[in-house]
């Protein structure tokens, strides 16, 4: 299920696609990610690059997130700032890089 609105995005903890995607910089704001299994190519700013960076790590939730990439990004945290991130995280589920981490019962 994909996630549509940028209230969804708030709520969930996300996580990477698998299998790992393909990376390659040019410079210090530009990357570029391959999806194997899609066969798609997509180039990425430096704040889309560190999200998507730290899902590879592992499942996050969206405050904790936002909180990391601010951080390494020297950016402050505030309601654009989420807004940004929640619509970064919309966009990256429907070009199916991201998803929703599934809850496990």
């Amino acid at each position: 299920m994909a996630v549509t609105e940028e209230s969804q995005a708030r709520r969930a903890r996300w996580r990477s696609v698998s299998p790992p995607l393909v990376w390659r910089s040019w410079g210090e704001d530009e990357y570029v990610v391959y999806h194997p299994d899609s066969g798609d190519t997509h180039l990425l700013n430096g704040v889309s690059a560190e999200v998507l960076w730290r899902l590879e790590s592992g499942p996050t939730g969206f405050r904790d997130l936002t909180g990391q990439v601010a951080g390494v990004m020297g950016i402050p945290v505030d309601t654009q700032f989420e807004t940004s991130i929640a619509k970064l995280l919309v966009y990256l589920d429907s070009v199916g890089l991201v998803e929703v981490q599934r809850e496990t019962t």
